[in-house]
């Protein structure tokens, strides 16, 4: 068997491997009931919302996704379209990860046994590149927390630079051209990195106008061809990158940029982006960890150094003057040997400086500081370092006398050992969620409990409101993720108190939000290390707003999560019915939930219309009662009105009489004190007169304010 398909068989028996370890992480670590927190919340459900927006045609959902993802839509539709292959699950998802892995590995592989004319030499790349990282980002008891967007890019902008030597460093215009389009590609899965191609690439074109205007006159003619092969290339990467950009740019402004370009709301977040120092020499270095050992890894700097270190081994004993053995086809030159000519490497090696040092500098002068973005300067580096130790390693260990079985297997011995730890590490390693699972299980059994009241309301949407949000985990978005995965059941988000976390909330604006919700999670106590400008304005009212919600919601449960006690409290779950209705559209269902959709009753003039609400099993005392006038439509509303309250919903008794509302277009809101009254299940609102509309009776918006908290009737108990 030859070296080649002895390489080739190799590596696609580690990626088999790789296969069978991840199908035993997703049933190990992916189980339904452990929860998903931090950043892979929205990105889990943004796919699952994909996925059913796709299934269903919903063109104007997918429109709406992509014009508010700040992150980009590609992997999106992408997981949409696998899960409409696969099934959709959390493991489909994933799955994302591990096919891009596959493809940064075979790209290696195939870009330096072609530039090391060695498919060995490909092979041990390969294995350098897994000791890197797993396909997604472990050491952290959240495991999965960048398994999207961060580590992919990675992984694609290895495959850019693989592309940009394919293209002999713009030398040929059919390959520039790819180069720009799979550019562009890069940045639909990831906008924010369309920054990242501006600096490496507009610091490489200066590298080329100094080298051909002060460099040797004999690369000119060389260089002249590259510098327009670079424009045409850049175009087709400004055009073709332009159309996502403009369809989420607002998204986009306002999840990176809003922080760079306006003061005010900077202030807002002091303290929230912050690398443990204030001075730049300090951030400058914590980058430089970042780099060194996260994303590079600790396994890959052992195994540089093991490798190294046995080449100088073997370097120093060998012959001068012996005749090197036979390495089988590895000695072939390629057909089309990739940065052949000198010019060529030097060019490449230059873009990957630029590319380094310009990706790390803008990171360090971005007034953001997160260690997202440092894989863009290790993607680079990572092919700067094998490039220059290629030649060195190929001509000692592949042509220099002696045993090139031992050299060979002692460099891929390392290599492979490394690759291992860090796959193992991850893979094999203790839960991840282990010590969490009783907390995980908790979060898992009031999810359970959220679902069941929202089965209770016959609603397909539910609207969830948090003080505190926990990491993201006790929001919608996490509880809709849960419900597809568990249940299949897609509900529609809508996040009142405690969304967005990155936009402060005053005092009369969490009211409406919690007036209008259908259940409430509140916190007993407080995380003091939540720096969330959103926690930073809840936490002075959190009092405040308990008593709201306790005076208005049935508690349901309490949970205790991660040492904190959460009680979770549902709304009254009203059940309202009316006399009539023009269309099933305009019926009273949403009178009490402020969710702008009004009640319309035919209307004659003669023939009273009613609309009737039942608590049950909950029993609740009314103390004053608003209602609101369509806008502009006022002679639609109410005039002359009896509110009328019953224990069994047949016995019904006045509690308050009204002959002139006075609702109009200036007075759109009226509210009314109700006298001393026993609590109640069922009410009534009695309509003889409207404002004199001929044809219409409407109303907006209907509000009960309680005077005490609801409880369950006894039968209920």
């Amino acid at each position: 068997m030859t070296s080649r398909r002895w390489c080739l068989l190799t590596l696609a028996a580690i990626m088999v491997l790789q296969i069978l370890l991840f199908r035993s992480f997703v049933k190990r670590e992916v189980a339904p009931d452990v929860v998903l927190k931090g950043d892979p919340t929205w990105y889990t459900f943004f796919a699952y919302d994909t996925r059913d927006a796709l299934a269903r045609g919903d063109w104007a959902r997918l429109k709406r996704r992509a014009a508010g993802s700040p992150w980009g839509m590609m992997l999106f539709l992408q997981s949409g379209v696998v899960q409409l292959l696969l099934g959709s699950s959390r493991a489909t998802v994933l799955s994302l990860n591990l096919i891009y892995y596959f493809l940064a590995q075979a790209a290696t592989f195939w870009f330096f046994s072609r530039v090391g004319k060695s498919h060995l030499v490909g092979l041990v790349a390969v294995m350098l590149f897994m000791a890197l990282q797993s396909p997604f980002r472990g050491g952290f008891v959240l495991n999965m927390r960048d398994f999207h967007f961060d580590l992919i890019l990675y992984f694609l902008l290895l495959v850019a630079f693989y592309v940009i030597a394919w293209s002999k460093v713009f030398g040929r215009r059919g390959a520039s051209i790819w180069v720009g389009a799979f550019a562009a590609y890069v940045v639909s899965m990831r906008l924010v990195s369309v920054s990242l191609f501006g600096t490496a690439c507009g610091t490489f074109f200066l590298v080329l106008l100094i080298r051909y205007w002060l460099g040797s006159r004999d690369n000119r003619p060389a260089l002249g061809p590259r510098i327009g092969n670079f424009l045409i290339s850049t175009g087709v990467f400004l055009a073709l990158s332009a159309i996502p950009i403009l369809i989420a740019r607002k998204a986009l402004y306002n999840h990176y940029f809003r922080y760079v370009f306006e003061p005010e709301f900077r202030k807002t977040r002091e303290g929230l982006y912050v690398m443990g120092t204030e001075s730049k020499l300090g951030e400058a270095l914590v980058l430089v960890k970042a780099n060194v050992m996260g994303d590079l890894g600790v396994c890959f700097l052992i195994a540089l150094a093991g490798v190294i270190s046995w080449t100088v081994f073997w370097r120093c004993r060998s012959v001068p003057g012996a005749e090197a053995s036979d390495s089988g086809d590895d000695h072939r030159p390629a057909k089309s040997p990739w940065l052949g000519r000198r010019l060529d490497r030097r060019l490449f090696i230059e873009f990957l400086w630029c590319a380094a040092g310009s990706s790390y500098l803008m990171h360090l002068a971005f007034p953001v500081k997160s260690p997202h973005m440092t894989r863009a300067t290790a993607a680079p580096v990572f092919v700067l370092v094998l490039v220059y130790l290629l030649p060195w390693l190929k001509r000692t260990l592949l042509d220099a006398p002696g045993s090139v079985k031992l050299r060979a297997g002692g460099v891929l011995a390392i290599a492979a050992a490394a690759a291992i730890v860090t796959q193992c590490r991850f893979y094999l390693g203790p839960g991840r969620h282990t010590d969490r699972m009783q907390e995980m299980r908790t979060i898992a059994r009031m999810f359970d409990d959220m679902g069941h009241i929202a089965d209770g309301l016959k609603t397909e949407s539910l609207a969830v409101s948090v003080d505190f949000i926990a990491d993201y985990t006790l929001g919608a978005v996490n509880y809709c993720a849960y419900q597809y995965e568990r249940y299949g059941v897609l509900r529609a988000i809508e996040t009142k108190l405690g969304f967005p976390i990155d936009e402060p909330v005053a005092k009369d604006e969490a009211i409406r939000l919690l007036h209008g919700s259908d259940v409430v999670i509140l916190a007993r106590q407080s995380d003091p290390s939540d720096l969330w400008p959103f926690t930073r304005s809840v936490r002075p009212m959190q009092e405040e707003l308990r008593k709201f919600v306790e005076g208005r919601f049935l508690h349901h449960g309490t949970y205790t999560i991660d040492g904190y006690t959460r009680d979770l409290y549902r709304r009254v779950p009203w059940m309202i019915e009316a006399s009539a209705s023009t269309e099933e559209r305009f019926g009273p269902e949403w009178l009490l939930q402020d969710r702008l959709r009004i009640w319309h009753a035919p209307w004659d003039g003669k023939t009273p219309q009613w609309v009737a609400f039942s608590s049950s099993p909950a029993v609740v005392k009314i103390k004053a009662l608003t209602i609101e006038a369509q806008h502009e439509n006022e002679d639609r509303a109410p005039r002359s009105f009896i509110f009328q309250g019953s224990h069994n919903g047949q016995d019904w008794r006045d509690i308050l009489a009204v002959d002139e509302a006075g609702l109009s277009a200036e007075a759109k809101i009226g509210q009314w004190d109700l006298p001393e009254t026993d609590a109640c299940k069922h009410f009534r609102l009695y309509i003889t007169r409207n404002n004199g509309n001929p044809s219409l009776l409407t109303i907006w918006n209907m509000k009960f304010h309680l005077a005490g908290p609801p409880v369950m009737s006894a039968a209920a108990e």
